[in-house]
């Protein structure tokens, strides 16, 4: 799955790479209704794939954790006391059967995976995504009152800035939370939004970097599935 994905993303940055004239289509001048509306549905969309992304590899790692963490509770683990202290789990130490071993190598592997640059590059590329839209809104706003349709377009973009609202605010609390754990500063303190070009390419550089790094951790976990099931083969035999 993570190797077609990395394969998807090549071909997703390269495109963005080759779009040239994104910046001068945004800054080329007064945006239209539709443009603006357009604008702002992007932003939403964008918002809405930053949380389903991340509740997806959340899922994934919980998953793995809660079956390790199970897998625990059914050996009769008790940690070995040395002169260094507690050393860590390890299931093939202490003969554990393959499915132990491998379960807790994958925990330990997602554990040092992080997603928290795709995340960072996602918001950069939607907070461009506002700097598009917001004046349009203000200007909006003045007009609004000698015509009831523009009145009525900007009820439908309030409501959807609402809805972009409450996404970002879910979205900076679990970085804040990703930046916490990981002894990192805020999005906000490492970097400053770019032009709509390099914000979008990275997000497809920083989804083909974690593509990458997923790709080879579960190659790294299947070659040790298949050493762990050779041993067990020839234990078997002897």
């Amino acid at each position: 799955m993570w190797k077609v994905m990395l394969g998807f993303h090549q071909i997703q940055r390269q495109a963005t790479c080759e779009a040239t004239h994104l910046d001068t289509i945004a800054s080329g001048g007064k945006l239209s209704d539709s443009h603006v509306n357009a604008v702002m549905h992007l932003e939403l969309e964008l918002l809405r794939w930053i949380r389903n992304f991340s509740a997806w590899i959340d899922s994934q790692k919980n998953f793995v954790k809660s079956m390790n963490g199970w897998l625990v509770l059914c050996l009769r683990y008790e940690p070995e006391v040395t002169a260094d202290g507690i050393p860590p789990y390890s299931p093939g130490r202490i003969g554990a059967p393959p499915v132990f071993v491998i379960f807790n190598c994958w925990s330990q592997v997602l554990d040092r995976v992080s997603e928290k640059e795709v995340l960072d590059a996602m918001k950069i590329f939607a907070s461009n995504l506002s700097q598009l839209w917001q004046p349009y809104d203000m200007e909006l706003r003045q007009k609004m009152i000698a015509n009831r349709e523009m009145e009525k377009l900007h009820k439908m973009r309030e409501r959807e800035a609402q809805v972009i609202n409450k996404e970002l605010g879910a979205l900076n609390r679990k970085l804040a939370v990703t930046s916490t754990a990981q002894n990192e500063l805020p999005l906000s303190q490492q970097s400053e939004p770019g032009s709509l070009q390099s914000s979008l390419r990275h997000v497809f550089e920083a989804m083909e970097s974690f593509s990458t790094n997923l790709m080879k951790a579960y190659e790294d976990i299947h070659a040790r599935a298949e050493e762990e099931k050779s041993e067990e083969v020839k234990g078997s035999q002897g």
